[in-house]
């Protein structure tokens, strides 16, 4: 192959590179997204349709932990801080926010 037919494939494979690489960075945002749905890889979670019928005989402790980020004026507080549950058993817990600033806040748990 002599040196001219070679220069002008070189330029050839670039653009396709180029264009290999955008496409494959367009496609691999749902690419992950569908191999972590599958395989529960990167904290994707799924959701049970229902509620198990079988309640496991032994107890977990759960212990509910309340605090505040500082500069944020809010009195953040949980009825119960420990609660004895069995895998399977369904739980309310609640817990009482107080607003003692002078303005209206949000905030994000």
């Amino acid at each position: 192959m002599s040196r001219e037919t070679n220069n002008k494939i070189n330029p050839m494979y670039l653009v396709l590179i180029f264009f290999a690489m955008l496409g494959l960075s367009y496609a691999s945002v749902p690419l992950y997204e569908l191999f972590c749905k599958v395989t529960g890889f990167g904290g994707t979670t799924k959701i049970s349709k229902q509620v198990p019928n079988v309640i496991v005989n032994h107890n977990i402790a759960t212990r509910f932990d309340t605090n505040v980020a500082k500069g944020l004026f809010w009195e953040f507080k949980v009825e119960k801080t420990k609660e004895n549950i069995k895998p399977g058993q369904v739980s309310t817990v609640r817990f009482k926010v107080k607003n003692l600033g002078n303005e209206t806040s949000t905030a994000v748990s």
